[in-house]
């Protein structure tokens, strides 16, 4: 659990490790402590703000633009993951509040949920699943992922975490 949540509280190194693992083409760059800019090829992008970061809490807010089939949805999402580990690994629980700008395509949206799977729902489950395979490749294969690390431009102190949370050969 200790690498997973440090590894939430690092979303640039996930990012950075999930395109090093071709698992996707988005970026997130640090915009300033806390803060940090998600882009990816389709035009979607958004600006993240962790408000609390806990070791078994995190709440962000995020507010930008989602590029879906040729579509711009922008709004915002706020979200709360809670985290805890137990019998078969961590387990997460999160709640989200979505709002989205354009008040025709809210009401269209909120209308049609139950006929449809909710897009952020899906792009939330992706960042879960990106991240549990990130947390798996450095426990695994720590040595590459520890190599990987070291060579990456991340802050100092980001790099000390992840390498003493994935136990990296010299931090322990």
């Amino acid at each position: 659990m200790d690498l997973y949540v440090a590894l939430i509280n690092a979303p640039e190194v996930v990012a950075a490790a999930a395109n090093h693992l071709r698992m996707t083409t988005a970026t997130l760059s640090v915009v300033a402590d806390r803060t940090y800019e998600w882009r990816s090829t389709d035009g979607s992008q958004a600006l993240l703000l962790v408000l609390l970061s806990e070791p078994t809490q995190q709440v962000t807010l995020s507010q930008g633009q989602l590029v879906v089939n040729g579509l711009t949805i922008r709004g915002s999402v706020l979200g709360n993951l809670s985290l805890s580990s137990g019998e078969g690994g961590v387990h997460q629980e999160l709640a989200t509040y979505v709002r989205i700008d354009n008040a025709i395509l809210a009401w269209l949206t909120k209308a049609f949920l139950p006929l449809m799977p909710s897009t952020v729902d899906a792009e939330l489950s992706r960042g879960f699943a990106i991240t549990g395979a990130v947390a798996r490749w450095a426990w695994q294969d720590r040595e590459e992922f520890c190599r990987w690390q070291e060579t990456s431009r991340f802050a100092p102190e980001r790099v000390k975490l992840i390498a003493d949370t994935a136990r990296c050969p010299g931090t322990r």
